[in-house]
């Protein structure tokens, strides 16, 4: 019998060799980190790409613990992907925390909280201080007694959800947060038009001087911060106004790790929220206000506290490693004998040589 060709249509049995090569090849590019870091997320897995990206968001070497070492070293060897855990106690009193600071308003009560972008003692380095921004201002020659509306020859620079004040000379300085404008016709609306589209907080100007001009004027803020006494960032033009464009607790809201775990390289140092109805600062002088409070929350860490982190990566299938390099053991001294006493003088000198006999 002749066997045809392989080339024939057909089906055949072919036996692979079971052992193959005889090395299992592991993936290594892909590794899931937990340990001690400056700053960052605590508890989160954190997905990061580069040595820049990881000190962007987890800081530097620092000597509490060995994740940026170890970071460092799994990138220099051509680690591809890092996903990052950063262990911390979450105890209320002795966990880790951020630092903050609160600035109080016009009336004396706490207005805008400023925190720093994760916990631990690196934030109480940090100070910002806030000044006027650039003015925005016009000027209503005879304004009604009760008024919703204004008409400018220009509301350029004007925009809703801002806050104005509103000042005649000899009388109380009245602020409002700006519903809407209409660019076109130059008016401003302190009340929509439309009560359905009304919010609270919408009210009119009464008791105004027909005689005397009015002055409107936009009420916003310059920040800037630093870091150990550096420069770090400037943000210009903070409102306070809740709906306003540049609102203060929108540009430095909260960063949140998407649905693959990414965060921007460079995280922002300080969050900034809102704590009551919009109003003027008590104080816009350009003097630091220094955050405080903050702690790293290792001393009181466990090891439970490391499990917590690492079970975060459970379910992230791509990670391939793991490795915890500030997992230390804490060793019982009930289980070692007592070290024996050492003596005063565990080397005594040898003794000196006998004189020489002359023959």
């Amino acid at each position: 019998m002749t066997l045809a060709p392989a080339s024939a249509p057909g089906v055949r049995l072919r036996r692979a060799r079971r052992g193959g090569d005889g090395v299992v090849r592991v993936r290594t590019d892909v590794a899931g980190f937990v340990g001690y870091a400056e700053r960052g997320p605590v508890g989160v897995p954190v997905r990061v790409r580069t040595m820049r990206a990881f000190e962007g968001i987890f800081g530097g070497y620092h000597d509490a613990g060995f994740l940026a070492y170890a970071a460092r070293g799994f990138f220099e060897n051509g680690g591809d992907t890092l996903l990052a855990v950063r262990v911390a106690s979450p105890l209320p009193d002795i966990g880790a925390d951020r630092a903050r600071a609160v600035l109080p308003g016009a009336s004396g009560a706490p207005l805008v909280e400023v925190t720093a972008g994760s916990a631990g003692v690196w934030g109480n380095g940090l100070s910002v201080a806030l000044t006027p921004a650039r003015r925005i201002e016009a000027v209503v020659s005879h304004p009604p007694i009760t008024a919703t509306t204004f008409d400018l020859a220009e509301a350029r620079g004007f925009a809703a959800g801002q806050l104005l004040a509103y000042r005649q000379p000899g009388g109380a300085v009245m602020h409002r947060v700006l519903a809407a404008v209409d660019a076109g016709s130059g008016r401003l609306f302190l009340v929509r038009p439309a009560p359905a589209r009304r919010q609270p907080g919408e009210t009119a100007l009464t008791g105004l001087d027909p005689t005397v001009p009015l002055r409107i004027e936009r009420v916003a803020y310059d920040l800037t911060l630093r870091r150990d006494g550096r420069l770090v960032a400037v943000y210009a033009g903070l409102e306070l106004g809740r709906q306003a464009q540049a609102f203060i607790g929108a540009v430095l809201a909260p960063e949140v790790p998407d649905a693959d775990g990414m965060l921007p390289d460079m995280t922002p140092m300080i969050e900034a929220r809102l704590l009551s109805a919009p109003e003027p600062l008590a104080a816009a002088t350009g003097l630091p206000v220094r955050l405080n409070g903050g702690r790293d929350g290792l001393a009181a860490v466990t090891v439970a506290d490391h499990i917590a982190a690492l079970a975060t990566l459970e379910d992230i299938a791509d990670v391939a490693m793991l490795a915890m390099p500030d997992l230390t053991a804490r060793p019982d001294p009930t289980r070692y004998l007592p070290v024996p006493d050492t003596p005063d003088d565990p080397v005594p000198s040898a003794p000196r040589p006998l004189p020489r006999r002359l023959p």
